[in-house]
């Protein structure tokens, strides 16, 4: 409700309110109506979620990684699975190298369906090589 009324009353988003949904809320439903609802919708195809290394501790004040990762899993992979990256800044846990994994195959999955409503008369077999390389990261 709150994000509706702000932008009744004039505010303009962008990816840096995105980021702060993400790594503040860590929920889905302020995402949902960022990525979802908003006219025109907001675009997060290579957007950096950690722009900066320190941004992610910063938001709980847990130097460990494995907190902040835990609570804002879903959200990280609502981005990543429509082409948001972590960042070149990003921490090395497993925890989020393993998010970064599945958001990436939510996004490979995301594009093929995609591909399948699209373009009907693609083969499945060049569907499938399409999702092989993609797995592969090329």
């Amino acid at each position: 409700e709150g994000i509706r009324w702000l932008r009744g009353k004039g505010l303009q988003l962008g990816a840096q309110h995105l980021r702060k949904a993400t790594l503040l809320h860590g929920g889905l439903t302020p995402l949902r109506v960022l990525l979802m609802e908003m006219e025109p919708p907001l675009d997060v195809m290579g957007l950096e979620i950690l722009v900066d290394h320190r941004c992610a501790v910063v938001t709980n004040g847990n130097t460990s990684g494995g907190g902040w990762v835990q609570r804002c899993k879903p959200a990280l992979k609502a981005l990543l699975a429509r082409g948001a990256v972590l960042g070149s800044h990003s921490l090395q846990s497993r925890l989020l190298k393993r998010v970064e994994e599945d958001g990436m195959s939510l996004w490979v999955e995301r594009v093929l369906e995609s591909l399948r409503r699209c373009r009907p008369e693609v083969p499945d077999l060049v569907l499938s090589r399409i999702a092989d390389f993609a797995r592969k990261g090329g």
